[in-house]
């Protein structure tokens, strides 16, 4: 498989803009065209203030959702060596107050209040911030965002909770393998480069006797890096582009222009002399994997013709006679991926990454070796100009035919591609391959050699000998001989290169159907139920085709569970090398496993898709348990169960919430309890039986017609449904909480942040029900936040959400904290919740109604890609919502809740002690025995310790 990796900001991008805009332009009246899809009906315009801040700016009049995005190049690698972590550190603080809105958390409450979200990250090259809100309250959206970069106060009441709040962040991602592995990376690499360094920060790099001094080291960082020169900006609204236009300039046009060179950093990212290297990780969860990366120039100039992606798009190929073909049939390794990992400007890392099984562990040099004689085989015979045409004829559709993503994720995306390509191509610049380029694929493989080479293996038991400042990460690193990358005579024949792709589409046409409103019922016999939507709105080409096999026996015991995840794998692995293709040629498919069964979903070019799902259904009914896969697939998942206590403690808190009320489902713990007694002979009688009793559903949407649609159905009766008993199979049911009742849950979790996770279950399933727990999450989310982790720095992790379980409303109050015992969080979640019906009391009627309005914007915003309004119809489908309309019912009645009733549903279900359940975790170092007895907090609390006991005598929604 390809991967595609997010590329930083490089120094190229100085020369690109210098000659886009060209060095005259001084004023926004210069403006440029922006080369579009034929698929996008948007207006663009890009122009550079007088201040040299770049601009597009997107006028879409059938948006209902605008957005802003602010790229500034420059991010953690310019960070002080006395302050590392301090570029994290002006993200967060940036936010907290402007000379023109001083109240912190105005700009999040605002853009809150009228439907949006609000985001910013911190890379290694740059910062990212962005934002989107309803559209009709764009314009003082954007005023309030433009004012971070004009004049914020950097308030120096925040700088000590700002510093809290990044050591939590910090603290609460300590056991993350992403971090770990990350810092052990750090420690490997040249000192010199700054990519070397830590780059959060926490308590200790961002410490200061003095909040003022660390305030001022702040604005001095702030005014040394922060540059209008250095900044590009995506505005995305409903407004004709003048309009857009004179909003970005009168606002934007005040950033100061501080004329400051972007920060390159030439040093290698190895020292000299020293690869090839080998990196030994101890992960916290039980994983094995390998990454192979070699060293090469910037790719980034070569945008046009990519070269890597050429390349990597044969070492990922999993057809026959491939590398992971190889390697699977070894039994070394599960996936295989490639391409170019990271990118600085001057240099770049091709990585190529194995997920390896125990022998692949054992055998990782061999692993090398075979990659190496597939390389060699690449070098020598995989140049061909009909893998060039392949890849450029995709890449061609996947532009011709691009669909939207949300105007929150474009906006960002688009202001950090400006500075990676000229402006023109900031949208088409991925899609293009323009030339058939062998000697530019030269140059990539000849940096695939032992002098260029890294290799990360990351598992348990392996021999480490040091150990990473902050995160304890265990490591060793160590020399290679390069002899183990030469490629073995003998290896040779196992490989095939792939040959032309049957599935790539040549000849493209659209339906002459009309589109449709909403699915119809095309078929309806006992046991089956056929949906079909004809779809060309997003004049996309492809279609999506779904079919739900439920079965009785599927997921009604631990153990039979077990067996539909590794049936669900083993077909997935035996679809492998037929699939691949399809995939390459924009035809993909997914089996999961769930609660009712097992679901295929194929989605791409409906030409195809008749020959791909007779591949899945033949090979699911007459699936042969190989012991060798089996074997492969039972330790794979058996470390994933046993990998799951080792996740994020408000991630396991909430799961565990989930399990104790919603059946059937089964903890990790009852599937470990279980997974040694599969074996091949049960397995086998397993998949025999699995279907005897089925019912079936099915939706076929998009670029298709009734025909195609009954084709389809057809194979999958053939199969399946034509020799099956056909039943009722019920959806999952949830236990209902007492008027009265308080349970609460302690869990054992490895990590020393505590975890704190407050369900309010609601009372029934009524549209009027679900409105009320809406607008509570609604109203509570931003106020939580800001008095849970702003004004008393409980933790980074907080949040309050909507917390439903299949058609069961609740809100959910979730903190973790490196410092706060679950008595303090509860007792200040209570205090919380005892204050809301003031806070709503208070409240005058517009905002009452402006929340309400947000929750409905978001509700009932447009569908932008096919693939979003698919699995809204397929989720539709399997609630029984026949008529497509829940969003409309759950519209209504939030538009009827008056504050009145409102305030009574506070006073009666969220000030009201009962239908609570409460789970918490103390961080490890802390005494548990504080946690549940003897506390004043928890009196009158159910103790959990069985769940079966708990739901005993529970009735079910």
């Amino acid at each position: 498989m390809i991967f595609f990796a997010k590329r930083p900001v490089f120094s190229l991008c100085i020369v690109l803009g210098t000659l886009f805009f060209g060095s005259a332009a001084t004023s926004s009246s210069h403006s440029f065209s922006v080369h579009k899809s034929p698929n996008d009906k948007r207006t663009y315009e890009a122009f550079e203030l007088p201040n040299q801040m770049k601009v597009v700016i997107i006028s879409d009049p059938d948006t209902d959702k605008s957005a802003a995005a602010l790229d500034i190049a420059a991010g953690s690698g310019n960070d002080p060596d006395n302050r590392l972590g301090f570029a994290h550190f002006l993200e967060h603080m940036l936010f907290l107050g402007t000379e023109k809105y001083p109240e912190a958390g105005e700009y999040q409450e605002y853009i809150a209040r009228h439907g949006g979200n609000h985001n910013a990250y911190t890379s290694f090259q740059h910062t990212n911030y962005f934002f989107d809100i309803d559209a009709r309250f764009f314009e003082q959206g954007l005023d309030r965002f433009s004012q971070q970069f004009v004049s914020p106060l950097f308030n120096e009441t925040y700088v000590n909770r700002e510093r809290n709040a990044v050591h939590s962040e910090f603290t609460a991602k300590i056991k993350d393998d992403y971090r770990r592995n990350h810092a052990a990376f750090r420690a490997a690499i040249n000192p010199e480069h700054a990519y070397s360094r830590f780059t959060v920060g926490d308590a200790n790099t961002l410490s200061s006797d003095d909040n003022a001094r660390l305030r001022e080291d702040l604005v001095k960082f702030y005014e040394s890096n922060y540059s209008a020169n250095l900044m590009t900006l995506a505005v995305y609204g409903k407004e004709d582009i003048n309009t857009l236009k004179q909003w970005v300039t009168s606002r934007f046009g005040d950033v100061k222009n501080r004329h400051l060179p972007m920060k390159s950093h030439p040093q290698p990212l190895f020292r000299q002399n020293t690869l090839p290297q080998l990196l030994q990780i101890t992960p916290n969860m039980d994983k094995m994997s390998m990454q192979l990366s070699f060293s090469l120039p910037s790719q980034m100039e070569y945008f046009r013709n990519k070269p890597d992606y050429y390349i990597s798009n044969l070492i990922g190929h999993e057809g026959a006679g491939s590398l992971l073909s190889v390697l699977k049939e070894k039994g070394y390794a599960n996936s295989l991926s490639s391409g170019t990992s990271m990118d600085t400007g001057n240099e770049a890392l091709f990585s190529i990454n194995y997920q390896l099984t125990p022998k692949g562990l054992k055998h990782w040099r061999h692993c090398i070796e075979l990659t190496m004689t597939w390389i060699d085989l690449i070098r020598t015979a995989g140049k061909k100009k009909f893998y060039f045409e392949e890849q450029k004829q995709m890449l061609d559709l996947a532009f011709k035919f691009q669909e939207r993503s949300t105007p929150f994720h474009f906006a960002s995306r688009i202001a950090n591609e400006m500075h990676q390509k000229p402006i023109s191509e900031v949208i088409r610049g991925s899609y293009l391959m323009e030339q058939y380029s062998p000697d530019l694929y030269d140059d990539v493989l000849a940096h695939l050699t032992p002098e260029n080479a890294f290799v990360t293996l990351s598992a348990k038991g392996l021999k480490t000998e040091s150990k990473t400042e902050r995160y304890d990460t265990e490591y060793s690193l160590s020399s290679l001989p390069p002899e183990i990358f030469t490629p073995k005579k003998e290896s040779y024949a196992l490989f095939k290169l792939p040959e032309e792709n049957a599935f790539i589409p040549w000849d493209i046409s659209m339906t002459d159907n009309k589109s449709m409103s909403v699915p119809k019922l095309l078929e309806k016999q006992k046991g089956f139920e056929s949906w079909f939507s004809s779809d060309t709105d997003f004049n996309t080409p492809k279609s999506i085709y779904y079919v739900n096999l439920r079965s009785p026996i599927a997921n009604n015991t631990p153990l039979n569970s077990v067996k539909t995840s590794l049936l669900v794998e083993l077909l997935k692995d035996e679809l492998t090398e037929f699939s691949y293709p399809a995939y390459l040629a924009g035809l993909n498919f997914q089996v999961y496993g769930h609660v009712r069964g097992i679901t295929i979903r194929i989605e791409g070019y409906p030409q195809k898709q008749f020959v791909l799902l007779n591949k899945i259904l033949g090979t699911l009914t007459n699936l042969t348990v190989r012991q060798e896969r089996l074997t492969i697939y039972a330790e794979k998942l058996k470390r994933s169960l046993e990998n799951s206590d080792k996740g994020k403690p408000y991630e396991q808190t909430i799961t565990e919430a989930r399990l104790l009320l919603t059946s059937p489902l089964w903890s990790d713990r009852q599937k470990l309890d279980v997974i040694d007694k599969v074996n091949k002979r049960n397995l086998q009688q397993f998949a025999s039986e699995l279907f005897d009793e089925t019912e079936i559903v099915t939706l076929n949407h998009g670029n298709t017609g009734r025909a195609n649609a009954l084709n389809l159905n057809q194979l999958v009766k053939a199969y399946i449904y034509n020799q099956a008993r056909h039943v009722i199979v019920p959806s999952g049911k949830v236990s209902q909480l007492g008027d009265n009742e308080r349970a609460i849950k302690h869990m054992e979790i490895d990590h020393p942040d505590t975890s704190y996770v407050l369900l309010v279950q609601g009372r029934d399933t009524s549209w009027d029900e679900k409105a009320k727990f809406a607008i509570a999450s609604q109203i509570a989310a931003t106020r939580y936040y800001r008095e849970m982790r702003t004004e008393k720095q409980l933790g980074y992790v907080v949040f309050a959400m909507p917390f439903s379980m299949f058609e069961v409303p609740g809100t959910g109050f979730v903190v973790q904290s490196p410092k706060a015992s679950p008595q303090l969080i509860h007792q200040e979640t209570r205090n919380f919740l005892a204050r809301f019906i003031s806070l709503v009391a208070a409240m005058d009627e517009s905002k009452f109604e402006q929340n309400k309005q947000a929750i409905i914007s978001n509700l009932l915003q447009k569908d932008t890609r096919l693939t979003q309004r698919s699995n809204r119809y397929w989720t539709e489908i399997d609630r029984s919502i026949k008529d497509f309309n829940s969003r409309e019912l759950l519209a209504e009645a939030i538009q009827r809740t008056s504050k009145e009733s409102f305030m009574q549903f506070i006073e009666e279900v969220l000030e009201h002690p009962g239908r609570n359940l409460l789970v918490i975790s103390t961080g490890k170092n802390k005494q548990v025995a504080e946690t549940i007895s003897g506390q004043d907090q928890f009196e009158g609390f159910e103790v959990i310790t069985d769940k079966a006991r708990f739901i005993k005598n529970k009735t079910f929604f």
